[in-house]
């Protein structure tokens, strides 16, 4: 048996730039940019709905009326400066508002290896043999996100049992076989989640956190300010892919026959390999907790002599006026089930004391990839992208429900024949000549380039038609995602 373990910290320093008091409040009175010049707050509520026309706040400050509720709320989880920021990006008064906030946070990583191996010998021709390999890692990374501590914690698991044995069954003839069970599992999560629905039921804006009851969906959302990551920086869980839930397995045997006759060594084998994974993670689009990009261009006038900057966007931050809104759902669990078949001859032949022949050839069948409880999915009509662009209307067609064939019409070769091929030539005792060829087919299995998509996960999108308008509200949000109906395989 053996254990290795390693365990590393990191100290980690994140700066953040965040909103000083008088901009909480609604006063850019004193909202400066760097040449000088004072940032005019337009009312959205003025002038056109292209954004001319439009009125500055008087005095460039926003009524505490208009504030969103919402924006508040979300407003209180900026920490307050802690450090004297940087003027590069403008100041408010004389206080520069770039990297104004210092967080510092450790980053920790051990591993713990363990490999355990015991050989029995049955008899003097038959010995048998078990190994138990095991290694967990546990990670905790420190985001640079606000609103919360920024702790992913990652959690990783593989197990492997392996079983072996060989028999001499005569002096010209030894089988052996292994037998292998590998299990890997997966979670990554942060510790927002532990706040349950908070954009859904703390802040109340319909459509986060995945409208659904499922804890996972749980945490911030991810609010950007601006059309850029170069304002005041976001505040919730920008990481669309956490969080994550994978249990991988494959299960591998492999036996092999060798018989000596003559001159020559001939070998015969088969392999099979079951791949399977479960897997939940809702990573595309904005993830399952949603998204709110606030919508700079709504408090800037469209042709005044100002572009939007980040005390437009503070300022429609502070109106609750979001210039996009999304958020994904898990609609259905990931799996992926496959198989994987190899079988082979090989001869070893002795040709004289000089020259040796290796000569073999390999037989593979890897039949479709299948879910758990259907077929894969494909775009009816497109064999590859280029053809799926060039569709006017999308159809996905669901393998094995109603009318469509769990295979979608998808044929995989059964002519995967691999020939190998080697030489090998004693010119003297000094010298020897080696030579080869062969073929290799990729052996890749589709469960991770086909783990996610439509409709598997759904992702909601929804933008502001006009440059200097909105898509939606804080206090508005976004529909629920409806997922499609699948029985009847097309969608």
């Amino acid at each position: 048996g053996g254990w290795e373990g390693q365990y590393q910290r990191t100290p980690q320093q994140f700066f953040f730039s965040v909103p000083p008091a008088a901009l909480r409040a609604g006063d850019f009175s004193q909202a400066f940019n760097p040449d000088g010049s004072l940032q005019v707050i337009y009312d959205p509520l003025t002038g056109n709905p292209d954004g001319t026309g439009r009125t500055p706040f008087p005095n460039n400050m926003i009524p505490a009326n208009r504030f969103s509720a919402v924006g508040q709320s979300v407003q209180a989880l900026y920490p307050d400066p802690n450090r004297p920021g940087e003027l590069s990006n403008g100041n408010v008064g004389g206080e520069g508002i770039y990297r104004n906030y210092l967080r510092q946070q450790d980053r920790k990583f051990d591993r713990n290896n363990y490999d355990f191996k015991i050989n029995y010998n049955v008899s003097p021709s038959n010995q048998v043999w078990g190994k138990y390999s095991r290694m967990g890692a546990d990670v905790t990374s420190p985001q640079a996100y606000l609103g919360y501590d920024g702790a992913l914690t990652g959690e990783t698991t593989v197990q492997m049992y392996t079983f072996g044995n060989t028999w001499t069954m005569n002096p010209t003839t030894v089988f052996d076989a292994t037998f292998g069970i590998s299990k890997m599992t997966h979670t990554s999560q942060e510790s927002d989640l532990a706040l349950g629905n908070f954009g859904l039921e703390t802040l109340g804006i319909p459509g986060m956190n995945g409208g659904r009851n499922d804890p996972r969906y749980g945490g911030i959302p991810f609010f950007l300010m601006g059309d850029c990551w170069c304002n005041f920086d976001i505040v919730g869980n920008a990481n669309g892919w956490d969080p994550v839930e994978r249990d991988e397995r494959t299960y591998a045997f492999a036996g092999n026959l060798t018989k000596l006759k003559g001159a020559h060594e001939f070998r015969f084998g088969y392999s099979v390999n079951k791949l399977r994974m479960d897997h939940w993670q809702p990573e595309l689009g904005y993830g399952p907790r949603g998204h709110m990009q606030i919508a700079p261009n709504a408090t800037a006038l469209n042709g005044g002599t100002q572009d939007a900057n980040t005390y437009n966007a503070h300022a429609s931050f502070l109106l609750g006026l979001a210039g996009r809104a999304a958020t994904s759902v898990q609609y259905e669990l990931m799996t992926t089930r496959e198989w994987q078949h190899n079988t082979y001859v090989r001869d070893r032949w002795q040709v004289s004391d000089k020259l040796t022949l290796d000569l073999g050839l390999r037989y593979e069948y890897y039949p479709l990839m299948t879910r758990a409880d259907r077929g894969i999915e494909r775009v009816e009509g497109a064999n590859d992208l280029e053809s799926a662009r060039s569709l006017d209307d999308l159809t996905v067609l669901l393998g094995g429900l109603g009318d469509v064939p769990e295979d979608l019409g998808i044929k995989v070769s059964k002519t995967l024949f691999a020939p190998r091929l080697g030489a090998i030539y004693r010119i003297n005792d000094n010298n020897v000549f080696r030579a080869g060829y062969g073929i290799t087919y990729n052996p890749l299995p589709f469960s991770r380039p086909l783990r996610g998509f439509f409709p598997l996960t759904l992702a909601s999108r929804f933008d502001a038609e006009e440059p200097y308008g909105w898509a939606t509200t804080f206090e508005q949000g976004i529909p629920d995602v409806v997922g499609p109906d699948l029985s009847s395989g097309r969608l």
